[in-house]
């Protein structure tokens, strides 16, 4: 299976749920392709003004993990503007997830993920699970560990 991660992270708090997920997969049996997106202009809301370092290809994927953090309860734009420019994401499968500093969804998480499943999905993509990790809370580990189950259940 070819499984792509494409995270953005300005804490590194993605980047470790990311590197948690990863660390299930046997890269002996599967291409494992991961892209850490960043923005020269991480300030930038207008998607249409956001420069992101690197645009992933998605064409040779089965599965993409995609996640980043909660920017201003809101999705990250350099992550939105990764899935505008991702080519051939017709029918690919996703699992998405948000980290945030607050204790509940509704704290920006949910409008986050939101936000990301609309943008993927406008564009024919599949969402085939979606968590919020709360960065604050004593049951992150468990919140990480279960996202790398179902990833581990996928592939």
């Amino acid at each position: 299976m070819n499984i792509q991660f494409i995270v953005h992270s300005k804490s590194g708090n993605s980047l470790q749920v990311a590197d948690s997920m990863k660390s299930v997969v046997n890269s002996s049996e599967h291409s494992v392709v991961f892209t850490h997106v960043q923005a020269s202009n991480e300030q930038e809301i207008d998607l249409s003004k956001v420069v992101i370092n690197a645009i992933p290809d998605s064409s040779a994927s089965d599965l993409i993990v995609m996640g980043g953090p909660v920017r201003g309860f809101a999705a990250s734009p350099a992550l939105l503007k990764a899935i505008n420019t991702l080519s051939k994401i017709q029918d690919k499968k996703f699992i998405l997830f948000t980290t945030e500093f607050f204790p509940f969804d509704w704290m920006g998480g949910k409008r986050a993920m939101d936000m990301l499943e609309k943008a993927i999905v406008a564009r024919g993509g599949t969402i085939v699970n979606k968590s919020i990790i709360h960065w604050n809370r004593s049951d992150r580990k468990r919140m990480i560990e279960a996202l790398g189950d179902d990833l581990k259940s996928r592939i």
